[in-house]
């Protein structure tokens, strides 16, 4: 799950909530299925992440497969998050 592999990184990194503090670009979004296989969420995933002080957080993705009518499938390519979070 997310927060095991949050919980990973915090233990081996030590990381603080001013660690995360700002606004990150997303080089990758991968997906790991229940069967432990882990595929890329589209041929060019891409986002922004964005870390506040308060422990709120927010994410926008895109996957980059959107080629050709976006506006029918844009349901399929982009993913919005937002919420809380905590080290």
């Amino acid at each position: 799950s997310m927060n095991t592999e949050v919980a990973k990184m915090n233990e081996k990194y030590q990381l603080k909530k001013e660690d995360l503090l700002g606004s990150w670009k997303l080089l990758a979004f991968k997906i790991t299925s229940p069967n432990g296989l882990t595929k890329n969420w589209g041929p060019n995933s891409n986002g922004v992440l964005i870390y506040e002080k308060s422990g709120h957080m927010s994410t926008s993705i895109n996957s980059g497969a959107c080629l050709d009518d976006c506006a029918a499938n844009i349901d399929k390519n982009i993913l919005f998050y937002a919420g809380t979070y905590e080290l």
